[in-house]
């Protein structure tokens, strides 16, 4: 793969693809928080509310609700999160801005789930193959007890810490493309995700780094235009009794953090999604950077010709001279 991992453009590469298509961008984002709105707003609408556990002033669970409510509740949040992720996914990774009713239960979604199952399953094992060890370590430290003769096992239990921390990190960065690359390759995949970061894992890792401070700073700041947003729609409580304050105000609240959870969830998969382009050669072409590769080494090639263009040139002159003269 000839083309150059560039580590800004991982950082940023959606707000690159966004301003590159903003109408596209702010459709997509629109419609990636949709789901959360017609659960919540169903739920609303089917007095449903009144079935979800409620607390007491003191934190106390005053009511529980019953399995099904649950688990119909969480299978919305569930398919609310996975319509979002396709939504996002796919202007980022296939540029499609998903038409007039992007939000659907097709082959992507129902691919992400199942590779969320399998995905789970690898990283399951990774960790429980990581950390038994450690565990096991940490147990004969604990029955040597005091004794220095026998102060091995907690030694070799210090070691193996960042050892065990470092496969874990190891195996998370691997895996982390899964849900972008399902979307590149339009099916179920596994361990195929494992090559999509090989020979860029640092960058990679880095720009994963940079993009989770950038998103929690952009968070932060993303949520102080709230506050005098509720001054002004009474929802602080103080400029009217809260059981008058203003339904229009709630819903443009709640409309804003949705739009603000939106763009900060595809700011997130931004890095997910360019390194799973970089792989498949997929790149917009103004990213296509193929000089200099920072990351791959060039091929070794004859450069016979560049060292001695004249000698080159005789030998050419003379395969053509004996060509002729057969």
């Amino acid at each position: 793969m000839s083309t150059r991992f560039r580590f800004t453009d991982a950082v940023f590469f959606m707000p690159l693809l966004f301003f590159k298509r903003p109408l596209a961008g702010l459709w997509v984002a629109v419609w990636a928080f949709m789901p959360f709105v017609i659960l919540f707003g169903g739920m609303f609408v089917l007095g449903l509310q009144d079935l979800l556990p409620e607390t007491a002033p003191d934190g106390s669970v005053e009511s529980i609700p019953s399995i099904p409510v649950l688990a119909v509740f969480y299978a919305g949040v569930i398919f609310a999160l996975i319509a979002l992720l396709s939504i996002w996914l796919r202007f980022l990774v296939r540029d499609e801005s998903g038409g007039l009713w992007p939000i659907g239960l097709g082959g992507d979604e129902l691919r992400l789930v199942v590779t969320l199952l399998i995905v789970y399953v690898i990283f399951s094992a990774a960790v429980l193959l990581a950390f038994s060890p450690l565990m096991f370590l940490a147990f004969l430290a604990g029955a040597a007890g005091t004794d220095a003769s026998d102060a091995m096992p907690g030694l070799l239990a210090f070691i193996a810490v960042p050892l065990a921390v470092g496969v874990f990190v190891w195996v998370s960065v691997r895996l982390s493309p899964v849900f972008a690359w399902s979307i590149q390759q339009r099916r179920i995949v596994g361990l195929s995700v494992w090559n999509v970061s090989k020979g860029v894992f640092w960058p990679f890792l880095g720009a994963l780094l940079v993009s989770s401070i950038i998103g929690t700073v952009l968070q932060l700041a993303g949520v102080l235009p709230i506050f005098p947003i509720m001054t002004l729609a009474g929802l602080d409580g103080t400029a009217v009794a809260p059981e008058e304050m203003s339904t229009a105000g709630t819903i443009a609240i709640f409309a804003y953090v949705m739009l603000l959870f939106s763009i900060l969830m595809g700011y997130s998969l931004g890095p997910f999604a360019y390194v799973v382009r970089w792989h498949a050669g997929t790149l917009p072409v103004e990213m296509r950077h193929e000089e200099p590769d920072a990351y791959r080494a060039p091929v070794d090639q004859p450069d016979t010709a560049s060292k001695n263009p004249t000698a080159d040139g005789l030998q050419s002159d003379t395969e053509g001279g004996g060509g002729g003269g057969d």
